[in-house]
């Protein structure tokens, strides 16, 4: 059985890191906060601008370079950017919730789902609707899905939901519905207990 996933590894995958490059805001005009490149078959889209009281102090911007970390105004801009369906319902200093519907392909059902960020820890993504078979492959202990192997992929703030996180979880809806229909995970796998929830 292959050990990596094409699609979900950090390694392999064609989606790639790239940092954003934030400009500092000169005067009274606000320069762009720079591309962020969603990891979608379709398109790609850009962060939009961000002004005003949000990102205007050039010692907030130095510290966020420094911490090479993305605050969570620009992980919310990047999904309201490149997955609009996607809603914030729950944002607090340690965790952001989106929720919103994943559609692969036209022949598939939506599936409303919940994403979970909370700084380096794993990002939790659950289906809430449909009803999830029991039996299900590549889930954790809690329900969440399993979108790549720890050795392939190592999860960190840096790194943008909307360019990882979401496009995997498309991916498993995919494969998911088509174990619904022919009995087998046709994608790329490895071997795991659903009790490891890691």
């Amino acid at each position: 059985m292959s050990r990596t996933r094409p699609w979900l590894s950090g390694k392999n995958s064609s989606v790639r890191s790239s940092r954003s490059s934030i400009s500092v805001r000169q005067g009274a005009s606000a320069a762009p906060l720079g591309k962020v490149h969603c990891a979608s078959p379709v398109q790609a889209c850009f962060l939009p601008q961000l002004v005003g009281q949000f990102l205007h102090r050039q010692d907030t911007l130095a510290q966020q370079r420094m911490s090479k970390h993305y605050s969570p105004l620009i992980q919310i801009e990047a999904m309201r950017a490149c997955y609009p369906q996607f809603v914030v319902k729950e944002r607090s200093a340690e965790k952001i919730e989106w929720v919103g519907d994943l559609r692969p392909s036209p022949r598939i059902r939506p599936y409303h789902v919940s994403i979970v960020h909370a700084g380096d820890a794993r990002p939790k993504v659950r289906v809430l609707a449909p009803l999830i078979k029991d039996d299900a492959p590549h889930r954790h202990g809690d329900g969440t899905l399993c979108l790549y192997h720890p050795d392939n992929f190592k999860w960190s703030s840096p790194k943008l939901i909307s360019k990882y996180i979401v496009p995997w979880s498309m991916g498993w809806v995919y494969f998911y519905e088509v174990w619904l229909e022919h009995g087998v995970w046709l994608g790329p796998e490895v071997e795991h207990s659903t009790a490891q929830a890691a």
